[in-house]
């Protein structure tokens, strides 16, 4: 798809108009792999910011999102970073509507290590939680296992999403999909 600017920077990138890349890190794995793709979505053209999962209602708000891509890591025994704790509690509310999330389109990739009987349930979560809400998974959640190494996961999973991610972003940046309506797909 021609016709997108190449985004040079993170400061190109505007809330809604851009892709969303989250992370929830204990020990920084998922924090490198996140900065690093948002690093490479200039080159793909597209325009993003990056942000730990606890910025939420600070450096970011899922209201205007529409575009997120979101690494997430466990720790402990299936335990939620840190980092991502303030996320979960805003949106594990029971009191939110179903459709809170419908305007987002989003992709997991999460990390774990199959030692633990809750693998990578950090980003397990997340994702149960977004598509709960009503936002649309534009890839299947990926799962890398920190026991055989995480980099076979992480790099398939980079190679693939890609084209998902792309098509979504012609779809929400350019041409109509800037308005955030449920559009053409009536999925819901």
């Amino acid at each position: 798809m021609t016709g997108m600017p190449a985004a040079s920077s993170e400061a190109d990138a505007v809330p809604g108009r851009s892709v969303l890349v989250l992370y929830g890190s204990q020990t920084g794995n998922a924090e490198s792999i996140a900065k690093s793709f948002q690093a490479d979505t200039a080159s793909h053209g597209m325009a993003s910011r990056c942000c730990a999962l606890n910025e939420v209602d600070k450096n970011f708000d899922m209201a205007v999102e529409k575009l997120v891509v979101v690494v997430c890591s466990t720790t402990g025994d299936g335990d939620m970073p840190d980092n991502g704790m303030k996320f979960m509690r805003r949106y594990k509310k029971k009191s939110l509507p179903a459709d809170e999330l419908s305007h987002v389109r989003f992709c997991v990739l999460a990390l774990g290590d199959t030692n633990y009987s809750n693998f990578a349930n950090g980003g397990k979560q997340v994702r149960k939680r977004l598509l709960e809400l009503g936002a649309r998974e534009i890839w299947p959640l990926a799962l890398a296992d920190d026991a055989t190494g995480l980099e076979d996961v992480v790099e398939e999973w980079l190679l693939a999403v890609w084209e998902p991610l792309k098509a979504a972003y012609e779809e929400v940046v350019g041409g109509d999909g800037g308005d955030g309506g449920d559009g053409g797909d009536g999925g819901d």
